[in-house]
C-alpha cells in the first residue's frame, strides 16, 4: 500500500474562513490566561452556528493586566458589552464570574484579521439574541 500523500493549498483553506458577519454563538469557556506579553488576560472561547466545523470556535481575549491602561479600559467596556449580551446587567462593585457565562446564547459580529501571517475569526462586538 503505497504511503498517504497529501497536498496543501492555503488559498483552498482559507476559502472556507466563513464570511464576516453576525452569528449566532453559544459561550464555551472562559479561563485566565497570561499573554506573550506576561499580561493578565481572560480568554473567552465561543462556539458559532452554522458553520464549517474548522471554523466553529472562535477565541476572545480581554487584558487585565499591563502598561497599557487604555487597553485595560476596553477590555473592561468589552466584558460589559458581552455580559449584556448574554442577559447579564452587573451591579456597580459587583463581583461576576465569567465562567458563569457558559452555556450562555449572543450573537457576535465576527470579522476577519492577519495573524502571524494567517488569516482567522476576530470577534467585533456582541449582541443578544432576537
Amino acid at each position: 500500500m503505497p504511503d498517504p500523500i497529501i497536498r496543501f493549498r492555503f488559498a483552498d483553506l482559507t476559502a472556507l474562513i466563513p464570511d464576516e458577519g453576525l452569528y449566532q454563538a453559544v459561550v464555551r469557556s472562559a479561563h485566565l490566561r497570561c499573554s506573550a506579553a506576561g499580561n493578565e488576560t481572560i480568554q473567552v472561547l465561543y462556539d458559532l452556528a452554522d458553520v464549517d466545523p474548522e471554523w466553529d470556535r472562535v477565541s476572545e481575549y480581554f487584558v487585565l493586566s499591563g502598561p497599557n491602561p487604555r487597553a485595560i479600559a476596553i477590555s473592561r467596556y468589552r466584558i460589559l458589552s458581552l455580559c449584556r449580551a448574554c442577559g447579564r446587567e452587573p451591579e456597580d462593585g459587583e463581583e461576576l464570574n465569567l465562567r458563569s457565562l457558559a452555556g450562555l446564547h449572543l450573537v457576535l459580529r465576527v470579522g476577519h484579521e492577519t495573524y502571524d501571517g494567517r488569516t482567522r475569526l476576530r470577534v467585533l462586538a456582541h449582541q443578544r439574541c432576537q
